[in-house]
């Protein structure tokens, strides 16, 4: 499908009442696809202008969630790329019950990131989102907290992620670097395929993490990695 030059029709105050028509699950939804959408079109390693996507794994991050029957999915992603021009077609398939895949061409650009910065502003001011908050090597969420053991990676890890993200921040691991060892890695060459040192202690730091806050909270994934950033979801 060729690009789509035409700007969307819509205005900030105009966006902000069309996400009104959208169930709170469907709008989380919409911020896990877009999330994902935006981080693609970020972390690629060339200029995309039309991008077939497929995303999996898409259960908010929290094991408790039902998700809307797939087949609703497609059809929730369709309306809205259109009605922004965005994207007019999605199609996706189950895998299992937490699972989907979903395709699409992003055909514009900027009218996605004009979406994208209307439904988190959206969620902002409309939904109450729970978060997680990190202070003396506890991560706590609603009263209930998790135990970090201190002087660990573990505990360094936290205390970059809270530092230098908000929830769905995407934090560059050479950032993560820099603010626990107190300097800036030389950067990876293209040709490297193996994970450096640092960025693998970074990596195992953070599965161990969240296992806990999975035991703690019931929380999937706290934390998330993919292409050189890492991401708190709560």
């Amino acid at each position: 499908m060729k690009n789509d030059n035409k700007t969307t029709n819509f205005r900030p105050e105009n966006a902000q009442k069309y996400f009104r028509q959208f169930s709170e699950t469907n709008i989380k939804f919409l911020r896990h696809i877009a999330k994902t959408i935006f981080e693609e079109l970020e972390t690629a390693p060339y200029e995309l202008d039309v991008l077939g996507l497929e995303v999996y794994n898409i259960s908010f991050f929290d094991s408790r969630t039902t998700l809307e029957p797939y087949d609703k999915t497609a059809r929730l992603i369709t309306k809205v790329g259109q009605d922004f021009r965005f994207c007019f077609n999605a199609s996706s398939k189950s895998v299992d019950t937490l699972v989907y895949l979903i395709s699409m061409e992003i055909v514009n650009k900027k009218n996605f990131h004009f979406f994208y910065k209307e439904l988190n502003k959206f969620i902002e001011n409309h939904l109450t989102e729970e978060e997680t908050t990190f202070n003396n090597d506890k991560i706590i969420l609603n009263n209930k907290s998790c135990s970090v053991p201190p002087d660990t990676m573990e505990s360094e890890f936290c205390g970059a992620m809270y530092k230098l993200g908000k929830i769905d921040q995407l934090v560059e691991w050479y950032d993560i670097a820099e603010h626990i060892e107190g300097e800036r890695p030389p950067k990876q060459e293209s040709h490297q395929t193996q994970r450096p040192k640092d960025l693998e202690r970074y990596h195992s730091a953070m599965r161990r993490v969240n296992e806990r806050a999975r035991e703690c909270f019931g929380i999937n994934e706290l934390f998330t990695y993919k292409k050189r950033y890492f991401t708190r979801t709560k």
